[in-house]
């Protein structure tokens, strides 16, 4: 006969139950934003939750679901409407040269977004707008500890 203590039952018990949960597939983080473009299952503008696993993360629209590999993220980073806009003006400038300025629209710009770049057979950059600058830091950042873990 083997006998145990109450207390070597309980850390068994506690021991299996920790494993059972470290296998889990339970959600890490999750986030609402608008989703804009650059993921190939998803082909139109729309609000989605994007939900961040051990080896994922999942843009959720409803039923459907696109999904970025955890190994596969290249960057992810948070930028203003006006960084990006920067960023178009000089691709402008390379493609149309001088005249690019003068397609140049001023206005005051807000917004933020969280781009995330991925590769999946090709380099992809999915583009999520988020309504203030902490939401998408803070999901930027929950980006960069999945993916450095």
């Amino acid at each position: 006969m083997v006998y145990f203590t109450i207390e070597e039952a309980n850390m068994g018990f506690l021991q299996n139950m920790k494993e059972k949960l470290d296998n889990m597939d339970l959600p890490i983080f999750t986030a609402s934003a608008q989703y804009l473009g650059g993921h190939k299952d998803i082909t139109k503008q729309c609000d989605i939750n994007v939900v961040g696993y051990k080896d994922r993360i999942e843009l959720q629209q409803g039923l459907k679901k696109a999904i970025i590999k955890v190994d596969g993220i290249l960057r992810a980073e948070v930028k203003s409407e006006e960084q990006i806009e920067k960023d178009v003006t000089l691709t402008r400038l390379l493609l149309v040269g001088i005249f690019a300025f003068g397609l140049k629209k001023k206005r005051k710009i807000e917004s933020n977004f969280a781009i995330i770049t991925f590769q999946d057979g090709l380099e992809c950059c999915v583009i999520l707008k988020l309504d203030k600058v902490d939401q998408a830091n803070k999901l930027i950042s929950n980006v960069v500890k999945l993916k450095s873990s």
